[in-house]
């Protein structure tokens, strides 16, 4: 069937993963912070021997994620299931949060996953499926908090944020053609951050000298968002503000709210109708790359 590696097996989601794999015919990497000591992997590999084979890993350290890239060097990994997670259970409410945990949450259910898959991309890509999945959570959706979901399971600040946050980094767009447009500040002029740019494949790009245009679609977006969000509502804490303006920016403003000079489409819809039609900006963007690496101008 093809090799997959399961993080976070030790117990619960993970542990079922592997079993379920193994059963299916699956060879499974069972990846844990001690996986020898999980009564439910050992049993496994007592039943199925060499097919379940137990990698220590803890996801939260560098040194333990190159490791186990250096033990799997050169072995295909048909599917990558990102699971492993942790779940403040205190301090996860206004007023008490224990900020220590919710820089842990991060570390292990956003960093953790984005390190480990960027250390076995070549793996993953030498196998013949070539899958990478993340499990996460009805606690990441921001609709879900909108729609009443923290009156049902609890605030959590750590926990939902931390999954909100994989949501986005695995499944947010990857454009082939990116162009930073800015003013003429003097960070943006520099050689280092125009030498940042060639290395990202990023086409800067800058306004001309005396021309409000630029600052005038920024100034119409903050005054859509003091009309909207800002004048509406009253905040107890910079904490609670910053969800606030990140919920309206990321599950209202670029997914939903139409925009006249958008032909009445949101950003998100008119960005998917452009990379539909973008061929002429792609091709213009490969001439720009070319030169950029090369020096030589057509």
């Amino acid at each position: 069937m093809g090799t997959v590696l399961v993080t976070g097996a030790s117990r619960g989601i993970g542990l079922e993963l592997v079993r379920q794999y193994v059963a299916d015919g699956w060879q499974v990497l069972a990846a844990a912070r001690a996986p020898q000591k999980s009564t439910g992997l050992r049993d496994l590999t007592r039943e199925f021997g060499d097919r379940v084979s137990l990698q220590t890993l803890d996801v939260a350290s560098d040194l333990s994620i190159a490791d186990l890239a250096e033990r799997l060097d050169g072995r295909a990994i048909d599917l990558l299931i990102n699971n492993a997670a942790v779940y403040p259970r205190t301090g996860t409410h206004v007023g008490e949060l224990d900020y220590d945990a919710w820089a842990d949450s991060f570390e292990t259910n956003l960093f953790g996953a984005m390190r480990l898959t960027e250390s076995l991309l070549e793996n993953v890509a030498a196998s013949e499926r070539k899958q990478i999945a993340a499990i996460s959570s009805g606690m990441g959706s921001l609709n879900a908090v909108a729609g009443g979901a923290v009156a049902e399971s609890g605030t959590s600040y750590q926990y939902r944020t931390s999954k909100a946050a994989l949501n986005m980094a695995i499944t947010q767009r990857q454009p082939s053609a990116v162009i930073h447009h800015s003013d003429h500040g003097c960070q943006y002029t520099s050689y280092a951050f125009g030498k940042r740019c060639q290395e990202a494949g990023v086409m800067p790009s800058m306004g001309s000298v005396g021309d409000a245009y630029d600052n005038a679609m920024a100034e119409s977006f903050f005054a859509t968002l003091e009309r909207e969000l800002l004048n509406r509502r009253r905040f107890k804490t910079q904490a609670e503000a910053k969800m606030a303006v990140f919920e309206w920016i990321e599950g209202w403003y670029n997914p939903h709210r139409r925009h006249s000079s958008l032909g009445y489409r949101s950003p998100v819809n008119y960005e998917r109708a452009h990379q539909r039609s973008g061929q002429e900006t792609k091709s213009f963007y490969r001439l720009w790359r070319q030169t950029a690496l090369t020096g030589e101008y057509a």
